[in-house]
């Protein structure tokens, strides 16, 4: 039986989880993610994940990883059915690593995964998208039942061979590479933030980036954050690419 469940640890809440059993098969989504650089990490620790416009019209900004021909495809595209801007969100991602990630790789070593608490979603002013919420096939849903309609196997699986395979062979093909790409980046939007309480971890890709995120914790005003967020390495790739990929 199809059916979609949220466990909640009170005492932990990195163990928080969604579990969508869909075609018997079962689905786990542990987080939501947010990627970014590594120098914007302490505004976020401030004032947490804003938009892309509140995030600019306060120049919170250090580093902006985005790129341009992306941003002005989304800039002035509404969720489907409301006055909403996608620009007015904060973006989460199902599937960090994934085609915007690969295009960022040469850079991957400055930047971190923030994951968040799936709780996320059941909060009111909450959508989420099949895929990139920029491009004109993508749908978006608020219901928590539609997650049925995502391709749960392809976003959530970690092999990547959908995303960094050069677009080969005949126009058939082609069109079902862009396909796979659009939907690995499937997103959670979230108007208009996410509060600071909804990150549970820092993920990094090697020790100097954990180190730089660790000194930031030492300033008196994250102090408290130290015991809330964990700062973890990224050993095994799991998030980012390697060298290979």
């Amino acid at each position: 039986m199809d059916d979609i469940f949220f466990y909640k640890n009170d005492s932990d809440q990195n163990q928080n989880c969604i579990k969508i059993r869909f075609n018997k098969k079962n689905y786990y989504i542990h987080n939501f993610q947010h990627l970014l650089h590594k120098n914007n990490v302490e505004n976020i620790l401030r004032y947490g994940i804003l938009s892309h416009n509140e995030a600019y019209k306060r120049g919170l900004i250090k580093q902006d990883i985005s790129m341009k021909e992306i941003q002005d495809r989304r800039e002035f595209k509404y969720i489907k059915d409301t006055n909403i801007k996608l620009h007015d969100c904060a973006s989460l991602y199902f599937q960090v690593k994934n085609p915007m990630l690969f295009k960022r790789k040469d850079i991957q070593d400055d930047l971190v995964v923030l994951f968040v608490n799936p709780e996320v979603i059941y909060q009111p002013n909450v959508y989420f998208t099949d895929g990139n919420a920029g491009a004109d096939k993508t749908r978006f849903y608020k219901e928590i039942d539609n997650l049925f309609f995502l391709d749960l196997e392809l976003i959530l699986k970690q092999k990547t061979w959908a995303v960094n395979e050069p677009y080969l062979g005949s126009e058939e093909v082609k069109i079902i590479q862009a396909e796979t790409r659009r939907k690995r980046c499937a997103e959670v939007l979230v108007f208009p933030s996410i509060d600071i309480k909804y990150i549970t971890q820092i993920i990094c890709p090697n020790e100097s980036s954990k180190y730089f995120i660790s000194e930031i914790f030492l300033k008196n005003e994250f102090m408290n954050f130290s015991s809330k967020i964990e700062v973890v390495i990224d050993t095994n790739k799991k998030y980012f690419f390697n060298t290979l990929n």
